[in-house]
């Protein structure tokens, strides 16, 4: 499910209801709806507000993303319900920047031409690392931050360049962070090695009140 329309179709079908039925409960228009799963139409800040009213336990960042489970628990849905409401209701809320521009996969596309301009190579040869199998339309859309790759793919990114994937996904990364070439097996593991140091000396820092 590599496209948000595929996903709220899966959450639709999920919910053993019918975009009919799913459209009238949170009053929308069918053939709204019906766009947005056949990624014909961009999904409206309107209707997030709508899907998490009567919906609450949708995880949004799954809808969005494909990252996480489609459906929150009920104690996390209690727990970001309120913040989530609240942060798509801000003008300045980065999921209505998403919904009106597709934010999240603009930021996607250029991190990947800020690591094929760095790495000096061509996109074809930057997606051979993360798979092969991937044709040139594919790698067309992800470029043009119409789609993401597979959840492998992503996980070789993140491996070659040691960014994490966190930060490839929704931040735009600084020429500077990005490594002179691909990361090799050999280097990864005191990559690896360097960041989990890091994360126990800062939540040592943290239960010691520093």
């Amino acid at each position: 499910m590599d496209t948000l329309g595929k996903r709220l179709t899966h959450i639709i079908n999920s919910l053993n209801t019918s975009k009919f039925a799913f459209s009238k409960k949170i009053n929308a228009a069918q053939a709204f709806v019906s766009n947005i799963c056949g990624d014909k139409q961009e999904i409206s800040r309107g209707l997030i507000e709508k899907i998490l009213d009567k919906y609450p336990n949708v995880n949004i960042t799954w809808l969005f993303t494909g990252h996480g489970q489609p459906f929150l628990l009920p104690s996390e849905s209690t727990e970001f319900r309120e913040p989530i409401a609240q942060y798509i209701k801000s003008p300045k809320s980065e999921i209505h920047q998403i919904s009106e521009e597709t934010e999240l996969k603009g930021i996607f596309s250029d991190n990947l031409k800020a690591i094929v301009q760095r790495w000096d190579m061509y996109n074809h040869e930057l997606f051979a690392l993360l798979d092969p199998e991937i044709g040139r339309q594919g790698i067309s859309k992800y470029m043009l931050g119409q789609s993401y790759p597979s959840i492998a793919a992503l996980i070789r990114l993140e491996y070659v360049t040691g960014i994490a994937l966190v930060d490839l996904l929704t931040r735009r990364i600084d020429a500077a962070e990005i490594p002179a070439g691909p990361i090799s097996p050999g280097e990864l593991l005191p990559l690896l090695n360097a960041r989990l140091r890091s994360a126990h000396t800062s939540l040592e820092a943290y239960f010691k009140g520093e």
